[in-house]
């Protein structure tokens, strides 16, 4: 039987042989460790970088996108703000042409208006002179048929009186004047033969007192006198 002696060294020679397995074993399994700890480093690594790849990718065509969207905003606001401008050029021509047709309008109301009123004039103006053509030419008929008198229409819308029976030297011997009336419902002599210094002075008071026979007379008498 063995003694405790004997069986020490042999139970020191057991451990160690225990030591070194286990440190062998340990050595393994760390580098084991370690390789698969590399490997799954180099797979996250790897990984990482495939995900780095994907959204860098994504990145990329999120500007991409960014700048098409950015630049189809701008085209957008560009071609709003043109059609703003234009819409406002529209307007404004809009209210040029409508303050035109109203200026226009006023206008054209205010020559309406000119129109009828020189017309109503005018039309008063003729049956004026209407009536007072009619005057002289039954003034005409009186004398002609009284006083050896008798008158023509001659140009210029004037009525021409001729005088006989004034010159006992010689009582053919005409004495002339014409008259008309003017835009002005005036009545105008000329061309009186011979010529009468008072002419004036009795176209005025015809004027004025619009007796027509009376004024014949006086011219009449005017007349005679020059034959004194």
């Amino acid at each position: 039987m063995a003694t405790g002696d004997s069986i020490l060294p042999e139970l020191s020679q057991e451990v160690h042989k225990f030591e070194d397995k286990l440190k062998h074993l340990t050595i393994d399994k760390l580098n084991e460790y370690k390789i698969e700890q590399e490997k799954q480093h180099e797979a996250f690594i790897a990984k990482s970088k495939e995900k780095m790849e994907t959204l860098n990718d994504q990145l990329s065509k999120f500007k991409k996108q960014s700048e098409t969207n950015r630049e189809l905003m701008e085209a957008k606001m560009s071609k709003r703000k043109e059609m703003r401008q234009k819409l406002e050029s529209i307007q404004s021509e809009a209210d040029t042409l409508l303050r035109e047709k109203e200026f226009s309008m006023e206008t054209l109301n205010t020559e309406k208006q000119t129109v009828k009123s020189e017309k109503e004039l005018m039309e008063g103006q003729k049956k004026a002179s209407d009536t007072r053509m009619v005057e002289l030419e039954k003034a005409a008929e009186f004398f002609q048929s009284r006083l050896g008198q008798k008158f023509n229409k001659v140009k210029g819308e004037r009525v021409e009186f001729i005088f006989t029976q004034i010159d006992h030297r010689n009582p053919e011997r005409p004495h002339v004047f014409c008259i008309k009336i003017d835009s002005e419902r005036k009545y105008v002599v000329s061309d009186c033969h011979p010529e009468l210094d008072d002419l004036d002075e009795l176209t005025n008071k015809l004027n004025e007192t619009n007796n027509f026979r009376a004024f014949v007379i006086s011219i009449r008498k005017a007349f005679k006198n020059t034959c004194t």
